[in-house]
């Protein structure tokens, strides 16, 4: 097609001459193993035929195939660029991890955490047995708690209202204040136990205080605080505590008991005395008779001029 085609080929064609004989056995070989691969192929031209057929389907699915990988490429690159320094730093970390993995493989050996495990391998059955059955325990503790967080705490910040007698702070101040009462009055002791007076004392208003009961006071009373309740307040243990109110202490005063004056000179009252002192002299006259007194008994209510006389006389 071109001027100088003709004289190129000759020149080519001598050059792959001249090399072909200058090694005649390659060119052998290449005739003998050529002859050798053609009668493979044409010993499996069958195959080959199937081979061929199927060759562009091959093509049609590698193409996409091969064309997600080529771009894939780009971010690999980017990826092992980025890479390169931890690869090369990953040497020294190992050297420096060593000494590490030689404590660690120490820890675990027998004479260390391995024998610990075996010590406490016979604790961990009953450990998990305590376990399951500290599960209900811990459950009435967390409703304790929630009841004293939610009941029990603020009723004792709680103060009680009442405007004669009124608080001087809340409820878990006050309180303790009544110990102190209680251990006064029973600090004292004989062999028959602890003992502490009572003063009785009385008066002329008479009232009542229900279920036949009586008492007196020198004084009239002005009301009752805390008024009494009908009926005590529903005790409910099926309802937890933790949602249950605080008790109210705000309380009304109430109108004081029906109550009556009493005439010490009626004839009924003294009558009445008349008998109370006849009985009381009897049981007293029995008393003395049983311990071996020989002290008189008077048969009326004594006189200062009886007392300071026995005083003197030294007689009762």
């Amino acid at each position: 097609e071109r001027e100088g085609d003709l004289g190129d080929l000759v020149r080519d064609q001598g050059i792959v001459a001249a090399a072909i004989a200058d090694d005649s056995s390659a060119l052998r070989n290449l005739v003998v193993n050529f002859n050798t691969s053609a009668a493979a192929l044409a010993g499996g031209q069958a195959d080959l035929r199937a081979a061929i057929r199927e060759l562009p389907r091959t093509l049609d699915a590698a193409t996409p195939t091969l064309a997600s990988l080529d771009a894939a490429f780009p971010p690999v690159r980017r990826f092992a660029r980025i890479a390169t320094p931890a690869v090369r730093s990953t040497g020294p970390a190992v050297d420096a991890i060593l000494p590490l993995v030689r404590q660690l493989r120490g820890l675990v050996s027998a004479d260390e955490l391995r024998g610990l495990s075996a010590d406490l391998r016979r604790a961990t059955r009953p450990l998990a047995s305590t376990s399951r059955r500290a599960v209900p325990l811990l459950g009435e503790l967390r409703a304790l708690s929630s009841c004293a967080n939610e009941v029990l705490i603020p009723f004792g910040n709680d103060t009680v209202e009442d405007t004669k007698f009124p608080a001087s702070g809340p409820v878990h101040q006050e309180f303790p204040k009544s110990l102190v009462g209680l251990a006064g009055e029973s600090r004292s002791s004989d062999a028959n136990g602890q003992w502490f007076k009572v003063l009785g004392t009385g008066g002329l208003e008479t009232f009542t205080l229900g279920n036949g009961l009586l008492g007196t006071s020198s004084t009239p009373m002005r009301g009752v605080n805390p008024p009494a309740q009908p009926q005590r307040p529903p005790l409910r243990p099926d309802v937890a505590c933790e949602t249950q109110s605080a008790p109210d202490l705000r309380s009304t005063p109430a109108d004081p008991p029906r109550a009556v004056r009493t005439d010490p000179s009626s004839p009924a009252a003294q009558r009445r005395s008349r008998r109370a002192l006849q009985a009381a002299l009897r049981a007293l006259r029995r008393d003395m008779k049983a311990g071996d007194d020989t002290r008189r008994v008077l048969p009326r209510l004594a006189t200062p001029s009886d007392v300071a006389s026995a005083v003197k006389g030294g007689s009762g």
